[in-house]
């Protein structure tokens, strides 16, 4: 008997849609803006082969939580934006979005996934809002604002650079557990985190990447067939001809041009960690090893079925090449601070110095230069203060800033009078809008552009706010600060807590400025990010500025780092080293302009037209 074709028709009308894998639906859906990318137009796989394997766990059912450490330059925003996607167009649901911010978040809506929704019709024509789509929304949120972490139910969560996310959001805890718990009321709940990593002893990508089914992008050697892992420590190159790079076989040390890895690339595959690469001689099968200390799982500790984790980074991106890594790492050697940010953003690793090693106090003594602390030097630009309020002085410093944070230690004045008297700010005031003669051609004399005062000493608070609030009325950049501990604070933070004198409170993220602090003490190479040291500072104050010490503790089974003080010690310098890093992050200026007219003699700078002058251009 043959069925009605009305009901084979509906019943037809009626079957579920395919599943997509991501990465099928990516190809078919997604279209690239050209704001931010350097290949736009309809997404194709092309020569990071790699992706595919990354996207089409997110959509395996078998998965509930997805961990991808991940360098620069390998699609990690590409991948992130197909998954809201796909869980927009193709399987509709609740989304959150995280970021370690509100504005970096709301930057993320902006730049790149209402772009993408733009320039991709299909998943456009689902949306019926600029987050809202035929059923669901998606959220962007700051992992730093945890009443939006703890809405309504979510069924799906895009946690992004979570290593930078806050450790706790107030009293609520870990914002990584908030966000988890917004997807318990869904069975076939999802959550893709995603970061590159920060430093080991600290790094919240990497604990969660632990707990994972680890898996790894192998290639095979043309010439011993061996299946291996691409590492920095394999680049063969000499310094100064970074085009001539190669990389060297981790098995019988053959040596692979640019092109062979790439294609090596395009030919790989993802392997997970004890699954059998190749066998020995004997026949003994070869199973793949955590190829780095930092990723190996703790003893006794299973890795959960339903946790997938990939590991990534540069030497596989078909955007990056060998000699611009290799330059990279020219260019970074002997700065901690830049091989911090090259192993993090380059390499997917997390950084592993110690960072209380870095403040050597014997080796910034041995480096003091003479040059005097009243004058700024020819590659300053720019002046900023910092205020430390004891109970019977205030003690000043004066910092000058150069190209890439260069700074020169000018004078440390300590006023000797109580912060309970109107003479002790009186005074201040008058140090503060002193000037500094700038020895460039110009013959200029240089004001301090910001200054910031320590609030947080409780007794001189409201005294600290009346004389901030005194002359930020009258124009000067003059602001009362209050020191905040933890790790992932942010450095410079205008405070969202509300006074009835309208004071401008800034909240100090002293953990994450002290670590800066300490790498570039360590910095041995005169430029960007060094600290001049003239002979003047004693060997007591330089005591001071190296004081306090690291450690990893851990809360809530996170690591966290704190710093200490001995009882002994005194870190009054340290503190003023802080604020004046501080206050720099919040001033945004044009350095070289700045250098340059400073060092260019008046009568050869271009002339700066009045009024008047003005006006005759229009007659």
């Amino acid at each position: 008997m043959l069925a009605d074709p009305l009901f084979a028709g509906l019943a037809e009308g009626l079957k579920p849609k395919p599943r997509l894998k991501l990465s099928e639906w990516a190809e078919a859906n997604l279209v690239l803006p050209p704001e931010r990318s350097a290949s736009p137009g309809p997404y194709r796989i092309g020569d990071a082969v790699f992706q595919r394997g990354m996207m089409d766990a997110i959509t395996d059912p078998d998965n509930e939580d997805i961990v991808f450490i991940t360098s620069s330059q390998v699609g990690k925003t590409t991948i992130l934006v197909a998954a809201q996607g796909y869980y927009c167009e193709a399987e509709p649901c609740a989304q959150l979005s995280a970021w370690p911010t509100q504005d970096l978040a709301d930057k993320y809506q902006e730049e790149s996934f209402d772009t993408t929704v733009r320039d991709s019709p299909k998943w456009r024509a689902a949306m019926t809002g600029s987050t809202e789509y035929k059923g669901g929304q998606i959220n962007f949120v700051g992992a730093n604002t945890p009443n939006k972490l703890a809405m309504r139910p979510i069924r799906v969560v895009t946690g992004d650079e979570i290593d930078r996310w806050p450790l706790s959001s107030s009293k609520e805890g870990s914002p990584v557990e908030l966000a988890k718990k917004r997807r318990t009321t869904y069975h076939n709940r999802k959550g893709l985190w995603v970061s590159t990593p920060v430093h080991e002893d600290t790094s919240v990508i990497v604990q969660l990447f632990k707990e994972t089914r680890q898996h790894y992008f192998l290639v095979t050697c043309p010439d011993c067939s061996a299946k291996q892992v691409l590492k920095w420590d394999n680049i063969v190159y000499k310094k100064g001809q970074e085009e001539d790079a190669l990389y060297h076989c981790d098995d019988c040390g053959a040596l692979w041009t640019e092109m062979t890895k790439r294609r090596l690339v395009r030919e790989g595959e993802w392997h997970q960690v004890g699954t059998v690469i190749g066998t020995q001689k004997d026949g003994t099968p070869i199973r793949l090893a955590t190829p780095f200390k930092c990723f190996k799982v703790d003893a006794g500790v299973t890795p959960a079925r339903e946790k997938i984790g990939f590991w990534i980074n540069e030497l596989y991106s078909p955007w990056v090449s060998m000699r611009e890594i290799a330059k990279a790492w020219s260019d970074s050697e002997g700065n901690p601070e830049k091989e911090q940010t090259f192993y993090n953003t380059r390499l997917g690793l997390p950084y592993r110095g110690d960072i209380s090693s870095f403040a050597d106090p014997e080796n910034l003594k041995s480096r003091r230069e003479k040059y005097d602390p009243e004058i700024v030097p020819k590659r300053a630009a720019l002046l900023t203060a910092a205020v430390d309020v004891q109970d019977d002085r205030l003690e000043v410093l004066v910092v000058a800033w150069g190209k890439g944070d260069e700074c020169w230690l000018l004078k440390h004045h300590v006023i000797q009078l109580g912060p309970n008297t109107d003479e002790a700010w009186d005074e201040l005031a008058k140090f503060l809008e002193s000037g500094f003669k700038h020895e460039g051609a110009a013959g200029e004399t240089l004001g301090i552009f910001s200054a910031t005062i320590d609030s947080g000493s409780g007794a001189h608070t409201q005294k600290v706010y009346d004389f901030s609030n005194k002359w930020l009325l009258v124009g000067r950049r003059w602001y009362a600060h209050k020191g905040v501990p933890g790790d992932k604070k942010p450095v410079w933070i205008k405070s969202e807590q509300r006074f009835k004198d309208k004071t401008k409170l800034f909240l100090v993220g002293t953990y994450d400025a002290k670590a800066t602090i300490y790498t570039r003490y360590a910095n041995a190479k005169v430029g960007p990010g060094y600290v001049h040291i003239h002979e003047g500072i004693s060997d007591d104050k330089i005591d001071q500025m190296t004081a306090e010490r690291a450690e990893t503790d851990y809360k809530d089974g996170f690591p966290v780092r704190t710093w200490t003080k001995p009882r002994h010690r005194r870190n009054e310098m340290l503190d003023l080293m802080v604020y004046n890093y501080a206050v720099r992050c919040s001033v945004n200026i044009d350095m070289d302009h700045w250098i340059k007219r400073l060092n260019t003699p008046k009568e050869q700078q271009p002339k700066q037209l009045n009024a008047a002058d003005i006006g005759k251009l229009f007659k």
